[in-house]
């Protein structure tokens, strides 16, 4: 009988077909452990007792076992190699202990007894006529490890095998993917595990279906996460199957710089040894001499080795920032596992953050995560189903302060405060309409359940109004609230802040809104600043109207230069760097035809990445690039490209550097013969000079009112049956669920547990029509949505 694999025979390294011991080299490359296997002697060739190599990180456990259940000749299982996950233990505990049902998040599972480990329902290892014989033999470091493996493979004898073949099918659940603008997407949370549980919620709803070479994935582009502390309860992780133990370990490799042979990379290494230096103290060393630098900056990725390498790092950069007095810390992932990696790696991340905080004496600020492609594996849905109908309606802080309102003289009164209380502004005016849409001009709310439950009470504060005034007709009243704009120094967290347009003047018009309206200010060696961290604008479209371009003293003419200059790869005479050069010439090749070499051979490429900055040179000084690093990525039949700035000038420099981007991504796409996605500019901190502040606030003052689109589509509210009925539509009317219930806070509870809405607009709007459905099904009169 010859091996033949039901599950990742594109995996698999076979040795022998008709060999009848399997080697589970765990996390360890599959190469480097046919080398040490070698080494210990032991034979590979046609005639060897091996059949095959293969990986177990974790999560294929289920499939392993379905692959041997087929092939009852493996009667041996050497394990061996870098077990970073507890995946020997898993398989282990699986032949020596089965597998028993338990309850997780509410629903009824097959688990590995004595592990947290889930399987696959269609496994049923009572089929298996024998369990494999296993021999652990450790990690290839241990001088112990070659023998034990060269002792069991030599002294191992195989049964003849009497049993047939068990064929077991594992079935993927359906998936709906719900509407939204998949780069858009913004996650604050107070601990790591309710942040992880968020990102799953968002993954299985919203992610867009993707075939890359390692299987089907459901993807989101450039999810930033905003962690404001790092408080966990161990109970609560092993809900979710994560061990507080795990996880500190984790945290303690990642601060090591030690490279183990049988590793291409390790982010402990990169960050610590890889470039010859400590970034770490590197950092500690900048901010004891002075706490405002914004140059404790250091790349992961080596373009001279990770541009055309095999195993390149996930995490390609790290910033840390003193911000408001505490330690902030920016990680990007290039690519990550939503579902396994990413609660692990922010936990050790976090490790590096309190490990500089400590050597400065200093408290740790929130950590910030951002991954361009982040995805989930389809044959985990089952567990992200679970971990996505386990969520629970929550009202989260809206960090732009809190909303009273009230009736007076005739009016509603909305008054806008601080945390603490302390006004800010006071909206006035008899019409709900037009106070949601000064609230929204403003930026007054940040959170869609708080947006939503404005609405409600506008409304109920309206009907008091009216029972006022019953019947009479009343003219719109302008209150000093429908002009007034007082705009800097207003709260909020100063990291979450997303802007979606369809064009980059727009964008740049609310970007320089929100900087005069809530930077923080700080002082530079250049000057004071007003300053905000970490902040994603995605533009979805680039056209421009050469006179609205005027106006704010731009020249369509002068954007064009700049675009030029982009391409340029020669370095003029007495420059340190030019972004032309980083891009197309200094590492010894050109991104953009490495781009286009890449995409032309696989479309769904996840490695056109570009680092502009050079940890050996830029780490030390000198004029270093505030561009540091650009993603393309072919996602829903488009081109996209993401750019990171460290540091980044909004009033002077943001409109043409993304001006002068498009033009990178438009030359790659026309190459390709695709058409240009959008674009994502993510700015570390970004900022406005206090000496162009009355421009910035000229620039502020011009916002009106506008209705931006809500990507995660419409909503329709209409009574039926003595109910209201709330019905969520894709944008072509395709119904996707509809919500039913005589109480208004009770629905809109449940269009903010599921993400329904994603604009704050639609939300304040929403919450005033479902008040006014209630309102109408009570009296018994007519009900039509406005």
């Amino acid at each position: 009988m010859e091996f033949e694999p039901l599950f990742y025979a594109d995996k698999l390294h076979l040795v022998n077909p008709s060999g009848c011991i399997g080697v589970v080299c765990l996390w360890t490359k599959q190469e480097h452990a046919l080398k040490k296997l070698a080494e210990a002697g032991i034979d590979l060739g046609p005639s060897s007792k091996i059949a095959l190599v293969g990986n177990l990180y974790g999560n294929g456990i289920s499939e392993l076992a379905a692959n041997l259940m087929y092939n009852p000749q493996i009667q041996g299982l050497l394990i061996c190699g870098s077990n970073m996950s507890g995946s020997a233990e898993d398989l282990i505990a699986l032949y020596t202990d089965g597998i028993r049902e338990a309850e997780q998040l509410g629903s009824r599972v097959r688990v590995i007894a004595g592990r947290d480990r889930v399987v696959n329902n269609a496994l049923d290892m009572s089929l298996a006529a024998q369990k494999p014989v296993l021999c652990y033999a450790g990690d290839f470091s241990s001088p112990d490890t070659l023998k034990k493996a060269a002792d069991f493979v030599s002294g191992f004898t195989p049964s003849p095998v009497t049993s047939e073949r068990i064929a077991i099918t594992m079935e993927k659940p359906a998936v709906t993917v719900c509407p939204t603008e998949p780069r858009s997407l913004v996650i604050t949370r107070d601990d790591p595990l309710s942040a992880w549980r968020e990102l799953v919620f968002c993954l299985n709803r919203f992610g867009v279906p993707v075939m890359l070479r390692k299987g089907e994935r459901r993807e989101l582009q450039n999810v930033k996460v905003v962690i404001r502390d790092f408080e966990a309860d161990p109970e609560e992780l092993k809900k979710y199957g994560f061990r507080l133990s795990e996880l500190e370990d984790y945290r303690q490799k990642l601060l090591s710089g030690y490279l183990p042979p049988d590793q291409e990379y390790t982010y402990g290494n990169r960050i610590r040894e890889y470039y010859g230096f400590d970034f770490l103290q590197n950092t500690i060393d900048k901010l004891s001499a002075y706490e405002n630098d914004r140059d404790c900056y250091l790349s992961l990725w080596d373009p001279r080795r990770d541009t055309y390498g095999k195993d390149a790092p996930c995490m390609v950069s790290l910033f840390f920032r003193v911000f408001q007095g505490e330690l902030t810390l920016t990680a990007v992932f290039r690519t990550h596992n939503g579902m396994d990696a990413w609660l692990k790696n922010a936990w050790g991340i976090r490790g590096l953050q309190e490990y500089v905080g400590r050597h400065l004496g200093m408290k740790c600020g929130p950590l910030t995560v951002i991954s361009h492609s982040i995805s989930i594996d389809t044959s985990r849905n089952d567990f992200a189903r679970r971990v996505a109908d386990s969520k629970q309606f929550v009202l989260n802080t809206d960090y732009n302060g809190r909303v009273e309102i009230s009736t007076e003289d005739g009016e509603i009164a909305v008054t806008h405060t601080r945390p603490d209380g302390t006004p800010i502004n006071v909206y006035r005016g008899t019409s709900t309409e037009r106070l949601q849409h000064e609230l929204y001009r403003d930026n007054v709310l940040s959170d869609i359940g708080h947006a939503i439950f404005t609405g409600l009470e506008l409304e109920k504060a309206k009907a008091v109004l009216d029972s006022r005034i019953s019947g009479a007709e009343r003219p719109e009243k302008k209150g000093p609230g429908g002009t007034k704009r007082l705009s800097a120094g207003c709260p909020t967290e100063p990291r979450s802040l997303v802007i979606t347009r369809d064009d980059p003047l727009g964008a740049w018009k609310e970007l320089v809104f929100c900087l005069d309206r809530f930077g923080v200010p700080v002082m530079l060696r250049k000057g004071e600043r007003r300053e905000l961290q970490n902040v994603k604008v995605v533009i979805r479209d680039f056209e421009v109207n050469p006179e609205e371009l005027k106006k704010y003293g731009f020249t369509l003419s002068g954007l064009e230069d700049f675009r030029r200059e982009l391409f340029r790869e020669e370095l003029p005479p007495g420059a340190e760097y030019t972004c032309g050069n980083r891009i197309r010439e200094y590492y010894g090749f050109d991104f953009l035809q490495c781009v286009i070499d890449k995409l032309s051979v696989y479309s769904n490429d996840r490695d056109c990445y570009l680092s502009l900055w050079d940890p050996k040179k830029d780490t030390f000084g000198g004029d270093v690039p505030s561009l540091t690093s650009l993603f393309f990525r072919v996602f829903q039949g488009g081109l996209t490209l993401t750019a990171v700035y460290r540091t980044h000038n909004v009033t002077d420099a943001w409109l043409k550097n993304v001006y002068g981007l498009r033009g990178l991504q438009e030359y790659v796409a026309k190459k390709l013969e695709l058409k240009c996605g959008p674009m994502t500019v993510i700015s570390m901190s970004v900022s406005i000079d206090a000496k162009r502040s009355d421009f910035a606030r000229r620039v502020a003052e011009e916002k009106g009112f506008a209705l931006n689109m809500d990507y995660n589509g419409q909503v329709l509210i209409m009574p039926v049956d003595g109910e209201i009925a709330v019905t969520h539509t894709r944008a072509d009317g395709t119904p996707i669920k509809v919500y039913k219930s005589r109480d208004a806070e009770t629905l809109a509870r449940e269009l903010v547990r599921d993400n329904v809405l994603s604009d704050i607009n639609h939300a304040i709007y929403i919450g005033r029509e479902l008040e006014k459905a209630r309102a109408a099904l009570e009296k018994g009169s007519e009900y039509v949505q406005a």
